[in-house]
């Protein structure tokens, strides 16, 4: 077939060109060709194999951020809370890192996280505080307790008793408002000062009475 095509071209360019030359360069010219594809699919596998290589580093990467991610905000969630707890007869004083004071009576346990004034201003309690809240309208500041009852407020002054023990939890409000509220149910009570609200365990129950200095002593 080479020797076909050689002797066409041959004949018709006899007179005008040197078919042994032009042969040549016609084989040199398809040479190249061959040789530039072949080029050109090498530097498209070298190009896929690079672009697979980082696609690769890149996930390795994000999977090792979010695993440090993970496991520091665990360890946050492990270490992260703060705890202050008074004896049988002791009492405590602790101002808070928003500015609030905290008066804890004997035997009571307050805790709060690591974010506190930042995240939230959430006050975990066991026992029997008294709270001056510092003001505050973008982090309400709440009382968790043992016992059953959230009490939410945002600038304030009040006292709460929850004991894990007690049959009643009581919330007395000097001043400002706060809203009482059982965890098994969505009811809120809304406080005003010189009120108190007594919550019955067994009933999950709020009554509201006036202050009277005499219901709470010793």
């Amino acid at each position: 077939m080479k020797e076909y095509i050689k002797n066409i071209v041959g004949e018709s360019l006899r007179e005008e060109v040197d078919v042994n030359k032009e042969w040549s360069r016609l084989a040199s010219s398809i040479m190249e060709k061959s040789k530039s594809s072949s080029l050109k699919r090498e530097k498209k596998k070298v190009f896929l194999r690079t672009v697979s290589y980082a696609a690769a580093m890149f996930i390795g990467v994000v999977l090792s951020f979010s695993v440090l991610y993970i496991a520091e905000k665990k360890q946050s969630d492990i270490i992260g809370t703060y705890k202050l707890v008074t004896d049988k007869g002791e009492k405590s004083y602790l101002q808070l890192p928003d500015g609030t004071n905290v008066w804890l009576n004997s035997c009571t346990t307050i805790e709060y996280a690591h974010g506190y004034g930042k995240e939230n201003r959430d006050i975990y309690l066991n026992g029997e505080a008294y709270f001056e809240v510092a003001k505050n309208k973008e982090l309400p500041f709440i009382v968790k307790t043992s016992g059953g009852i959230d009490v939410k407020a945002v600038g304030t002054a009040f006292n709460v008793s929850a004991y894990r023990e007690d049959a009643r939890l009581i919330t007395t409000l000097f001043s400002g408002k706060v809203i009482v509220q059982p965890t098994l149910t969505k009811q809120q009570i809304l406080l005003e000062p010189n009120q108190v609200a007594v919550y019955y365990k067994s009933r999950n129950k709020i009554e509201i009475v006036p202050y009277d200095k005499r219901m709470f002593a010793q």
